[in-house]
């Protein structure tokens, strides 16, 4: 469960930081305009936070849970192209597993996403609070219209995750100049600092 409280700890101070920049993203996109005062500035941050503590904390639950899955497959059941030479998930055991990891995790918190967009939006100003906005959803579109957009989200995150993520296990294993099997904090934010420039790409 350790995986699960850092996670959701990681999901709070990520989403009271770079909200304001979420806020800006969408409004830039749909050509709105900046937002006029401070506070519209963390709009959409309940619903925010609802996704991503939990969010993040199940991802890495379900990554943990996976990488030991792919572990078994490959040790137990042969399927060495899971592993590589040390015994250790291999860049396509990565690749998979996080992806996957992604796509549980997206599909459990897809409603919040939807209704943080609304929030940040300067064009469901109305949505007062987030039963409101669901109750409006709802009545337009059912109960699938809170997974509207679904497919192209998980396009998006899930390769993004997978990326990043077997990157991030690559570059770990091989920072030599930190130190390369010995655990240090200049080789994590070395390999997580290549991944996400790498994923971002």
């Amino acid at each position: 469960m350790n995986e699960l409280g850092a996670g959701a700890l990681a999901g709070l101070a990520s989403c009271i930081a770079l909200q304001p920049l979420d806020v800006v993203k969408t409004r830039l996109q749909e050509h709105t305009g900046l937002p006029s005062s401070l506070r519209q500035y963390w709009a959409g941050t309940v619903p925010t936070l609802i996704r991503n503590v939990p969010g993040v904390g199940l991802y890495f639950l379900l990554l943990s849970h996976f990488r030991y899955c792919g572990l078994v497959l490959g040790k137990s059941f042969g399927q060495d192209w899971l592993l590589d030479i040390k015994g250790d998930l291999s860049t396509i055991g990565n690749l998979l597993t996080s992806g996957s990891a992604r796509i549980v995790a997206g599909a459990s918190v897809m409603p919040m996403t939807l209704l943080k967009v609304r929030f940040e939006s300067a064009t469901y100003e109305k949505d007062k609070t987030i039963w409101k906005s669901i109750a409006n959803i709802k009545k337009q579109d059912g109960i699938k219209g809170l997974f509207r957009g679904f497919v192209p989200t998980m396009l998006r995150d899930a390769p993004h995750s997978a990326i990043y993520y077997a990157i991030y296990e690559r570059a770990k294993r091989q920072s030599v100049f930190f130190g390369g099997e010995q655990k240090s904090i200049q080789k994590y934010i070395f390999s997580s600092s290549l991944a996400a420039i790498s994923a971002t790409c």
